[in-house]
């Protein structure tokens, strides 16, 4: 007997497929229902991950606006509250030879080493010294220890036993003290050329010689804390005498004390140079005197007194 072959078939016949034995049979109702339910899945996920891309897009703009908006406030609300507790003693953790008007101060941080006054600025700050912690921490934390990209200002360069002539250099970030760019303008040094900072040991007042825009290069030499010599130290005053951009007339003598803000701006760095008001001297300032300057030309009024001696 002949053996049927798929060719010899009927083509209405049926193959068994033992693998089709088991599989289940959708109707259409179950179709449409397994196909509506699909779209549904596709269109929650495809929610799902716009609502991820709006969160992470919000969180990226809410980066910016907490440090430039958030930040600085939290920074000048708690220089505020501390305005409020300069001048209150100790509760007993400070050294009776400091300043008594530094202790509430001293109970919170004892790296307190002052407090600045920039009149006509929002500059009335404590300045820490780098005891406890160096210059990088108070870079980017605020004098209570939180982290801010505000920071404290702080002491870059202190009196030297050693040097004979002294400069205290004062570094702070452009968010607290870049004020003080204010004083590119003749104006607002006709209406603050004095100073103030209080320290642990005394107070003092001075009178603004110079105003100097710096490079990096110059900033990173103003770390030291005075002079050696008596020639470092005209050269040093006659440099920013010559390139300031306000022409003063308040002279400098080699017995004088000297006090330098260095500060970031919005427009770069920049030096205002002062000297200490001398015991026999009446702290007012004749501003009438003063003129804008361009820096490399010749002073109208003379910014020193100093003559060079010594090697």
């Amino acid at each position: 007997m002949k053996e049927s072959t798929p060719a010899d078939m009927p083509t209405n016949a049926k193959v068994h497929d033992p693998a089709q034995q088991n599989a289940p049979v959708y109707s259409k109702k179950d179709r449409k229902s397994f196909r509506h339910t699909t779209l549904k899945t596709r269109r929650r996920r495809r929610r799902l991950i716009a609502f991820a891309l709006v969160v992470v897009l919000l969180a990226l703009a809410a980066v910016p606006v907490y440090r430039t908006w958030v930040q600085p406030y939290m920074a000048r609300s708690l220089y505020e509250s501390l305005r409020t507790m300069y001048g209150v003693e100790s509760a007993g953790s400070m050294p009776e030879e400091y300043n008594p008007q530094m202790g509430a101060l001293y109970d919170i941080n004892p790296d307190i080493g002052g407090w600045l006054i920039v009149p006509g600025s929002d500059v009335n700050l404590p300045v820490v010294r780098t005891v406890q912690h160096d210059a990088v921490y108070y870079v980017n934390h605020l004098f209570d220890g939180a982290e801010n990209p505000c920071g404290t200002p702080y002491f870059l360069a202190e009196p030297h036993p050693e040097r004979a002539r002294y400069n205290t250099v004062i570094r702070g970030d452009r968010l607290l003290m870049g004020q003080i760019g204010g004083y590119r303008d003749l104006a607002f040094y006709r209406q603050a050329p004095l100073l103030f900072l209080d320290t642990l040991s005394d107070a003092y007042m001075y009178k603004i010689f110079a105003v100097v825009d710096v490079t990096d290069e110059e900033a990173a030499a103003l770390s030291h804390g005075g002079f050696l010599t008596d020639r470092d130290f005209y050269d040093f005053v006659a440099r920013m005498g010559d390139r300031s951009l306000i022409t003063t007339g308040i002279r400098v003598t080699r017995s004088d004390r000297l006090l330098t803000l260095l500060c970031d701006t919005d427009v770069g760095k920049l030096a205002v140079v002062a000297r200490a008001v001398r015991e026999d001297e009446d702290y007012a300032v004749d501003t009438s005197v003063a003129t804008a300057h361009t820096p490399g030309q010749p002073a109208a009024v003379t910014q020193t007194d100093v003559t060079p001696t010594g090697p």
